[in-house]
């Protein structure tokens, strides 16, 4: 009946399934989809799917994002990505200066390579990058959740050449303190300065829940 009578329900009708991608372009690439670039100017908040159909190579996973992809979108405070993507490949959300939460899960190692088209995704990538600075100057940001295994590397959560950034980011962990392996480097993370908080169903000082609207809140 026409697009007006879909129904959105984070980005999925809940009439046909049918999935709005909010301005997210995804790529097939070897067999899964990446995240290649994004075109939204409006959307505070977005879910960035876990599988996808560009309707020529059927539905496939979306495992992970390209360098860059949501670089400089002011607008975005909430993003939400499905559990299989597990790599940013750098700069993923520099410079989204009001970005406040991000739930990662997937996401068990952002680590510093670099990388060039003949060794890192021949045929995505065209000359050198590097896969740190995906939380540059990210200012507000201060609630990230991860899965039980997470292992952030340097310069990944950076401030440069801004004084005036003194956000403090939070780790909130999809398991308890015995369950996780939490490991988080210092070097040129400076906004990462926060917390690390362990998910408990029951109530337990110091931990963590999902309120009903699904928001990380200690109890």
């Amino acid at each position: 009946n026409g697009s007006n009578s879909h129904n959105f329900v984070d980005g999925v009708c809940s009439e046909c399934g049918k999935k709005n991608a909010m301005g997210v372009s995804y790529t097939y690439y070897n067999g899964v989809y990446y995240v290649d670039s994004y075109s939204g100017t409006t959307n505070e908040t977005l879910n960035v799917f876990g599988t996808w159909d560009d309707g020529v190579n059927g539905e496939a996973k979306v495992t992970f994002i390209k360098n860059g992809a949501f670089s400089g979108h002011a607008e975005l405070k909430k993003v939400i990505l499905h559990e299989n993507i597990t790599t940013l490949d750098g700069s993923v959300f520099s410079g989204c200066s009001n970005l406040e939460y991000v739930s990662m899960k997937g996401v068990k190692n952002l680590d510093l390579v670099w990388f060039n088209s003949r060794d890192y995704y021949n045929g995505v990538y065209s000359a050198n990058n590097v896969t740190n600075n995906n939380f540059l100057n990210c200012g507000k940001l201060t609630t990230v959740v991860v899965g039980k295994n997470f292992e952030c590397g340097e310069q990944m959560f950076k401030i440069h050449e801004d004084n005036s950034l003194t956000a403090c980011v939070n780790i909130y962990a999809e398991g308890s303190a015995s369950e996780c392996k939490i490991t988080l480097n210092t070097d040129g993370n400076q906004l990462l300065t926060g917390n690390i908080y362990y998910y408990s169903a029951t109530e337990v000082t110091g931990c963590w829940y999902y309120s009903k609207d699904g928001v990380p809140t200690l109890w």
